[in-house]
């Protein structure tokens, strides 16, 4: 199958030479000899057997994209081997946090935050906690404005517009009386002169009879001023904030003051948020990897018949998935397979893996799953680990390559999710087939 390595063999040989004296006179004279042979083997051991891999990493991944990660095992030393290897991962997820409540928000001593992802999503800022805010540009404050000022924590000034002279915009001092009289805003000037929540209204109903507002339908907007910064505020979804985030923000409303007015809507201001995002960290063993060993063209999220791996947060309620396509899977009745072993993701070569060779690929292609919505994530990463370990094929008497150095079982690793396996095969010049047994 495939070609041998021969080890180099020396033997020295060593003999101390035979010394004759002879003693002249009246003494006896004999010869003695002694005789010493040294056979000295040697070897020239280069052990390296690792993961290849072909894998381009995605900047910015999109539900439904498959992307090429073709992993196997590569020896590069000169001493055959038995491979194993199995799969692991850790996710990074940012997602919306729980928010403070604008009545606590106090921004001294934030620092300032310029990496990745947070500076793509405009989560600027960070707190001791490792809160992250999002300060809004000034496009989305006035977007954000637009409407009628319900609620002015401060001070505030503006620039009537001279087409409505009869308007009432308020006297630019802090307007905490209710939604029930609300003042007019000239969203591009209204501008805050002084730290503390603003609340607009906008996107209410008609009295079909009247003609007038109905307080009962409002929707509301704002943001918190901290006298240098606008902060988004929490809205009806944990995964969106006030301006939007990214491509999200779709929905720029806080829940807690929907359709309120009067009295209602003061009592409900006490429980309005800042915006926080906040980042988790999953660890292999908060995820979930569900085998799909027999999909069908139809069923795959691939469109192909390989087994894959499902891999999704443990107890999450999010549709956040990572598919993971496997090849040159087998059941260990053919050479040059991947066997199974356990219930985890540990995959056993059904051949040795010769010196200078490369396995068949375990790994084949990754996929954000499609069916992965927007509001599950602000941004995530996601770590495939593909680990392996190898043990050196044996020789026998007969110089016919053996299993014995794992037949009596290659134990579990601790803490690795690698399962332990016992290997059987042949002896023979060039091994034909590994088949594998799982231990206990």
């Amino acid at each position: 199958m495939r070609k041998n390595n021969k080890k180099d063999r020396r033997i020295l040989v060593g003999a101390i030479a035979v010394a004759g004296v002879t003693v002249a006179g009246s003494t006896f004279a004999w010869f003695t000899s002694k005789d010493e042979v040294t056979n000295r083997l040697s070897a020239s051991a280069s052990y390296n057997v690792s993961v290849t891999e072909d894998f381009t990493p995605p900047e910015d991944w999109v539900p439904g994209q498959t992307i090429k990660k073709e992993a196997g095992a590569i020896n590069t030393g000169n001493v055959d081997a038995f491979v194993r290897m199995w799969l692991t991962g850790d996710m990074k997820l940012v997602n919306g946090g729980a928010g403070v409540v604008y009545s606590s928000f106090d921004s001294t001593g934030f620092t300032t935050v310029t990496e990745a992802p947070y500076n793509t999503l405009k989560l600027t800022k960070k707190d001791a906690s490792d809160n992250y805010y999002r300060v809004l540009t000034d496009d989305e404050r006035k977007a954000l404005q637009t409407g009628e000022l319900a609620y002015a924590d401060a001070a505030y000034t503006y620039t009537k517009n001279q087409l409505d002279n009869g308007t009432d915009y308020g006297d630019g001092t802090a307007y905490t009386n209710g939604q029930g009289a609300v003042k007019l805003v000239d969203s591009e000037s209204f501008k805050p002169s002084a730290a503390g929540l603003f609340i607009f209204r906008r996107n209410y109903d008609l009295v079909a009879a009247t003609g007038d507002a109905d307080p009962a339908t409002a929707q509301f907007s704002g943001y918190y001023f901290d006298g240098t910064n606008y902060y988004a505020l929490k809205t009806a979804d944990d995964s969106t904030v006030s301006g939007g985030v990214a491509t999200k923000g779709k929905n720029v409303y806080i829940s807690e003051l929907a359709e309120k007015s009067g009295a209602a809507f003061d009592t409900a201001l006490a429980t309005v948020k800042v915006y926080t995002a906040n980042e988790t960290t999953l660890a292999n063993s908060n995820l979930t990897w569900t085998y799909n060993a027999t999909p069908t063209v139809a069923t795959s999220p691939f469109g192909t018949t390989n087994p894959y791996f499902a891999v999704s947060q443990t107890g999450g309620s999010n549709t956040l998935k990572i598919n993971i396509e496997l090849d040159n899977i087998g059941d260990g009745s053919a050479a040059d397979k991947w066997q199974r072993i356990g219930t985890g993701t540990s995959f056993y070569y059904t051949d040795d893996v010769e010196a200078g060779e490369t396995s068949n690929i375990l790994v084949k292609n990754v996929q954000l799953d499609k069916g992965t919505t927007q509001e599950d994530f602000l941004a995530f990463d996601f770590d495939l680990n593909v680990n392996l370990e190898s043990i050196q094929v044996t020789k026998n008497n007969a110089g016919n390559e053996t299993a014995d150095s794992v037949k009596d079982g290659w134990a579990a690793t601790t803490g690795s999710a690698a399962a332990g396996a016992s290997g059987s095969a042949t002896p023979a010049s060039d091994l034909a087939l590994v088949t594998w047994t799982a231990t206990t």
